[in-house]
């Protein structure tokens, strides 16, 4: 798992936040995001000293920087995140907000996933939140309840 690694990056709520922008938006070089997110991206890793603002790349709708050791660390929290954010917590909160700023929207109340993995649908549903697939518009959208977004609305930095 990976808060008992000997990494020495400690898993914030803040850094939750990050990983879960990450995973939602990945881009396939260095640790970075793409799209609507990328200035958030920028924001938080400068903020929290994950890169310097001279080794932030940013080209296009897509910003991203290199660091293995970091990298090595993400992944380990994505591989490992069904135990990680196994409780109702701020971690929790963060990560999933992340994600939901990379991956999702608010249409008519309902928090919606247009990107959601197995991993991640499993991560909300273990926190008790229900999720229910529905096609609309020759696309699957993602419902979540209403309570989700309660839980992850004080740590949301792009959707409101």
């Amino acid at each position: 798992m990976a808060q008992k690694t000997k990494s020495k990056y400690r898993l914030t709520p803040q850094l939750a936040y990050v990983i879960g922008l990450w995973k939602a938006r990945k881009t396939g070089q260095g640790i970075g995001v793409s799209g609507k997110c990328s200035e958030v991206f920028v924001e938080e890793a400068i903020k929290q000293r994950l890169t310097k603002p001279n080794k932030m790349i940013v080209r296009e709708a897509c910003a991203y920087f290199y660091h293995s050791k970091l990298r090595d660390f993400f992944e380990e929290v994505e591989k490992d995140g069904i135990e990680i954010f196994k409780e109702k917590n701020e971690k929790s909160a963060n990560f999933l907000a992340g994600f939901f700023d990379g991956s999702g929207e608010i249409r008519n109340g309902f928090p919606i996933f247009h990107r959601l993995d197995l991993k991640t649908s499993f991560i909300i549903e273990r926190l008790g939140f229900r999720i229910k697939k529905i096609r609309q518009e020759g696309k699957s959208n993602i419902y979540a309840q209403k309570d989700f977004l309660i839980f992850v609305k004080p740590y949301l930095k792009i959707i409101n």
